[in-house]
């Protein structure tokens, strides 16, 4: 399983959150762990009770859930934008339909206390993204041990299941902006094209087709908050005919524009 569930880190800063932070969305295609230094921040979901962020503990916000962020007071806040590789947006609403505590122990105490120290100092040192990269597998392994036994078992299935589709999962992150046709999919993983189409539609959740449009809107996601280039240059560079056949798209998939989604989505 090891070889089939592995993170990719995109961003990890220290920033202060205060008012300005009232009322973001948080919808995205990416992970999120956070680390408040004061209490007095909180996540609010439609016909949810508020989720408090406690001080100085471990909190996993997973992608495609809508999150708005609100805070009494202004703090120091320790975030990081992430993925967790081959875990489809299907596989992680069902498994992971909340924001999440990570329950504390030694380890993540020594780590936190680390990160705390260097809040003041970038967190691109070989150093600190060690840190950071500890930090998230310890907390991925205590959210993967908290979940009930069913849940786990399903996750256990899932990624043993896409394991024979593995070459052609690897190709399509690998290769997004190119043309990423079902036969040459199948070839990477010695299938006829027929065969493919439907082991790839039961195993994975979506179409071929399907599921490299919404890795694409993914990525294309992450480059919006994560880049400055230009909504033009990131339809392109992810395979997009032009901006509007990508803003339609990305539209459809995340409820916004690109254009709103860069202004609204913040930490």
């Amino acid at each position: 399983m090891i070889n089939e569930l592995h993170i990719r880190l995109l961003y990890g800063s220290w920033t202060t959150i205060d008012s300005s932070w009232n009322n973001y969305e948080l919808y995205s295609s990416f992970w999120r762990l956070y680390i408040n230094k004061y209490d007095g921040a909180q996540l609010i979901r439609p016909d949810h009770p508020p989720f408090p962020i406690k001080k100085n503990t471990i909190y996993f916000i997973p992608p495609w859930l809508r999150i708005l962020s609100q805070t009494s007071q202004p703090t120091p806040h320790f975030y990081i934008h992430f993925d967790i590789v081959n875990l489809t947006p299907q596989i992680i609403q069902k498994l992971f339909p909340n924001p999440i505590l990570i329950r504390s122990n030694v380890n993540f105490a020594n780590l936190i206390k680390h990160i705390d120290a260097q809040h003041n100092q970038p967190t691109t040192s070989s150093t600190s993204l060690c840190r950071i990269k500890a930090l998230l597998y310890d907390s991925l392994a205590e959210l993967i041990r908290q979940l009930p036994p069913s849940s786990r078992n399903i996750l256990d299935q899932t990624l043993s299941t896409q394991r024979r589709f593995a070459p052609c999962l690897q190709y399509i992150q690998d290769h997004l902006s190119d043309n990423l046709s079902n036969s040459h999919l199948a070839k990477r993983c010695h299938m006829s094209i027929n065969h493919f189409v439907h082991a790839f539609k039961k195993n994975i959740g979506q179409s071929p087709a399907q599921y490299v449009l919404h890795q694409r809107i993914a990525r294309c996601a992450q480059l919006l908050i994560l880049t400055d280039n230009t909504i033009d240059q990131i339809a392109e560079s992810m395979g997009f005919a032009n901006r509007f056949h990508f803003s339609r798209h990305f539209k459809k998939i995340m409820n916004i524009a690109p254009a709103a989604y860069r202004k609204t989505i913040r930490t």
